[in-house]
C-alpha cells in the first residue's frame, strides 16, 4: 500500500482517538503491488525497504524468513519502482 497522509488529521498529540470530539481525517491508502497477481505466493514478508540499485533507480525489497521451519522459505524480491506522474 502506498500511503497519502496530505489531508490526513495528525493525530500525535491526541489522547484517545475514540473520546476525542475532533473531526479525524484518516490517511488515503492505495494499492501499488499484489504478489499474487504476477504469480508470486510469498509465506510472510516480515521486511520491507526502499533501496538504490547501482544504476540509481530506486528499488522496493521484499524479505521473508523460514521461521526455522524446514516447510517455509527465507526469500528476498526486488522490484523497480515506476513513479508515475501525479494528477
Amino acid at each position: 500500500m502506498m500511503m497519502d497522509l496530505a489531508d490526513a488529521t495528525d493525530v500525535s498529540a491526541i489522547a484517545s482517538l475514540a473520546k476525542t470530539d475532533q473531526r479525524v481525517v484518516p490517511a488515503h491508502k492505495s494499492q501499488v503491488l499484489d504478489l499474487r497477481a504476477i504469480g508470486l505466493v510469498p509465506d510472510n514478508i516480515e521486511a520491507m525497504s526502499l533501496g538504490k540499485a547501482k544504476d540509481g533507480t530506486d528499488v522496493l525489497i521484499l524479505g521473508s524468513d523460514n521461521n526455522f521451519s524446514t516447510g517455509q522459505k527465507t526469500q528476498f524480491y526486488a522490484f523497480k519502482v515506476v513513479r508515475r506522474p501525479q494528477q
